[in-house]
């Protein structure tokens, strides 16, 4: 380790200390901090400030007669299943306090409406496959390279359900048409208009 990665690192605290001290209101002796968390994390932020001696917490609640201005952010409890659908939700727009989260019902209209578009039995089949084999594997999966990947699995999953499915709708195979089910329609019996 060269002296300028020494240097480096201790800016670099340095400047993390002070933009989060600029974030504080300066008091008498001490500095005051307000921050958003989870009412079931406030144990947890408790315990991490108790190694610091001069470091106190409250949870500070609004007084209703002297309401706040300051919107709350947006927070939503996350799964496997319903990160990768939040994530696409946020690349159009995060959900304000208080609004209905749509990537609720995205976990099924995503992958559904992407089927409805793909319709392929054969190609869905392996998308299905692969998801199974993501989801059964996960643990062995999510090291190296496939981390990133393996956060998919759920979606890789229901995408292949579900393009299985229209395809056997469609009755479409690797885009070969296959007549699994009949047809309604019938050439001989339609109605010929008589001149």
């Amino acid at each position: 380790m060269s002296q300028l990665e020494v240097y480096q690192w201790f800016v670099a605290k340095e400047k993390a200390i002070y933009t989060a001290l600029n974030m504080m209101k300066a008091r008498q002796a001490t500095y005051i901090g307000f921050l958003w968390a989870p009412i079931e994390k406030e144990s947890f932020i408790k315990e991490s400030l108790m190694s610091f001696v001069s470091t106190e917490f409250s949870l500070w609640r609004p007084n209703p007669e002297k309401p706040h201005t300051i919107t709350p952010p947006t927070y939503f409890k996350l799964n496997d299943v319903t990160w990768v659908f939040q994530q696409i939700t946020n690349t159009y727009g995060i959900p304000t306090y208080e609004e209905a989260n749509p990537a609720i019902f995205s976990v099924v209209t995503f992958p559904f409406l992407f089927a409805v578009m793909f319709g392929d039995y054969g190609h869905g089949s392996l998308i299905f496959f692969v998801g199974v084999v993501m989801c059964l594997f996960h643990d062995k999966l999510n090291h190296g390279a496939m981390k990133q990947v393996q956060q998919l699995r759920y979606l890789f999953l229901m995408m292949g359900f579900f393009a299985i499915y229209n395809g056997l709708l469609y009755n479409e195979f690797f885009a070969i048409p296959n007549d699994w089910f009949g047809s309604c329609f019938n050439i001989d019996d339609r109605l010929t208009v008589a001149d």
